[in-house]
């Protein structure tokens, strides 16, 4: 049991990795506009995305998990 939650782990770091890869030369403040413009819109769920996406290019920020 424990190797498959280790190789769960793995796979989840892959897929964050890949996101990460996919959102290389988007500006922060890009996804923060989007994100509040979604909001504005009352779509929720895509700006939660956005936000979602913010946090993995920049983790340190406690803006976007905070909106998230």
């Amino acid at each position: 049991m424990s190797n498959n939650v280790f190789e769960k782990i793995e796979h989840q770091g892959d897929a964050i990795d890949k996101i990460a890869t996919k959102l290389e030369g988007i500006s922060i403040q890009d996804l923060y506009a989007l994100a509040k413009r979604t909001w504005d819109y009352k779509d929720y769920e895509m700006a939660q995305k956005y936000y979602n996406h913010i946090s993995l290019l920049n983790p340190l920020d406690w803006e976007a998990p905070f909106y998230a």
